[in-house]
């Protein structure tokens, strides 16, 4: 029995404007008391008239040049109707007919493949308020109701888990450069919803199994567990049975962190149930090439073009490249750090500060890179006392941290801690001995096997606190141990 997962994903994004989609209330609610960011018009009160928002249609348009896809010049808005208690109208303001954005593709790379996935659509909209479940009781608040979303479909191009969190990763990475959303999934403004079926070939047949939409994801790595969940248990279902099910049906399951288990919710809706129709009053409207053109002039460099000048231009490696591109400020840092007309050495130098003691500093601490306390003279300092023979490259590092920390200057730090590289021999010596005396075991194991010396010229290393001169001392250690 051959099984091909079929995985496509909705990524939904909520747009970084100042007010919401069709109303002039802010869109700054997060951690704000309940109900304090609403008016009549996003609480759906009788006689208050949706205006669109001028800048969603922009950074839509951003989003669609980022993506090479085709932007519908003639559009409009929609009315999307279902009941729930979260829907203040009854109905959403959508795009169903005319979606602003068709036919986009993003490249990604997998297992050093590239691969492309197609997206189908990305339609704006307003987002629903939120329901809270306490005690019993379902409480509402209608601060997000509004909220301008970006709603973007891919073509069921993805056949894994790994390749849809890369693809969700790299749309989260395109809104943040492009500067149209934050993208922060655990703060609900980047929301993933896979819908995966199986083809399935037994005896020389097809079967396809239904397909389901996983909602209630609250990161990425639960949105690659919850797609793992449905290919194990839509394969179950189909040997228990034996049976295709109509493929046509749909159904929305929830996503149980606690048990890691998908749970039915309801039958999905198709298109006619929602009833579609063009929003009666927000008027249809046009795109001018010319506005299109102007935001094309805007688009930033974005992370595959910065990638590429990265190993062309300073023959970075495809890896460290890829890391340094991951995240806008990252990059944005390195380059400053950088100046205009880098040396290549120096390139390499200060991309390995940047990707190794910067970069778990931040892991660790949990926060993004402050730009302002990256500064190009200390960098360029440090790079010419390493390569002078001043200070060793493990003090380099040591010292760029403690920058980026205090704020203090790389030359006093040097001083004051008495970092400055050891070359004097007699120094080396003293201390090459005392590491002779009291590691025998590893002396033993230095004249069996002449290649386990590192472990020694480690220690002589953490000894002189990083400020031995590293191919001095391991001379020294060689001579000492005949």
């Amino acid at each position: 029995m051959n099984i091909t997962p079929i995985i496509g994903l909705e990524i939904h994004i909520q747009l970084n404007t100042k007010t919401k989609a069709f109303c002039s209330c802010s869109t700054d609610y997060f951690k704000s008391p309940p109900n304090t960011y609403t008016c009549p018009a996003c609480l759906g009160l009788p006689g208050a008239l949706p205006v669109p928002n001028r800048q969603i249609i922009k950074k839509g348009i951003l989003f669609a040049l980022s993506v090479n896809a085709t932007i519908q010049k003639e559009t409009h808005f929609d009315r999307k109707n279902y009941f729930y208690p979260d829907l203040p109208k009854g109905y959403q303001i959508s795009q169903f007919y005319k979606p602003l954005i068709k036919d986009g593709l993003v490249k990604i790379t997998v297992n050093e493949q590239e691969k492309e996935v197609r997206i189908a659509e990305a339609h704006l909209e307003e987002d629903a308020a939120k329901s809270i479940h306490q005690r019993g009781h379902t409480l509402v608040d209608f601060n997000k109701a509004g909220i301008p979303l970006l709603e973007i479909v891919s073509e069921p191009d993805i056949a894994s888990s790994k390749e849809a969190k890369i693809y969700a990763q790299k749309i989260q990475q395109l809104v943040r450069y492009l500067d149209i959303s934050d993208a922060n999934i655990e703060e609900g403004s980047m929301r993933v919803e896979p819908t995966v079926n199986l083809k399935i070939k037994d005896n020389k047949k097809t079967y396809y199994t239904p397909l389901v939409e996983v909602k209630n994801i609250a990161s990425l790595s639960a949105a690659a567990a919850a797609i793992d969940y449905e290919i194990e248990r839509q394969t179950d279902e189909f040997r228990k049975t034996k049976q295709e099910k109509n493929p046509k049906n749909k159904t929305t399951r929830g996503w149980d962190m606690d048990t890691k288990k998908t749970f039915l919710q309801r039958e999905k809706e198709g298109s006619a149930d929602y009833r579609y129709f063009p929003e009666p009053d927000i008027p249809h409207f046009s795109i001018s090439d010319d506005f299109i053109d102007s935001l094309q002039k805007t688009l930033p460099e974005l992370p595959d073009a910065k990638m590429a000048r990265y190993q062309k231009e300073l023959t970075l490696s495809i890896y460290d490249s890829s890391l340094l591109v991951e995240d806008k400020d990252l990059a944005l840092s390195f380059e400053k750090a950088l100046g205009e007309k880098p040396q290549k050495d120096f390139a390499k130098f200060t991309a390995n500060l940047f990707l190794g003691v910067i970069k778990k500093h931040l892991n660790e601490t949990q926060e993004t890179i402050d730009i302002k306390r990256i500064k190009e003279k200390d960098f360029t300092y440090l790079f010419s006392a390493t390569q002078n023979g001043d200070i060793s490259s493990t003090v380099a590092k040591d010292v760029i941290l403690e920058v980026y920390k205090t704020k203090k200057d790389p030359q006093s730090i040097i001083k004051t801690k008495g970092l400055s590289q050891i070359s004097d021999t007699k120094e080396l010596e003293k201390l090459a001995q005392q590491i002779i005396k009291d590691n025998p075991k590893a002396v033993e194991d230095c004249k069996k096997n002449p290649n386990s010396i590192g472990f020694l010229i480690g220690q002589l290393m953490k000894l002189s606190k990083g400020s031995a001169n590293p191919q001095l001392a391991q001379e020294i250690l060689k001579k000492l141990l005949g």
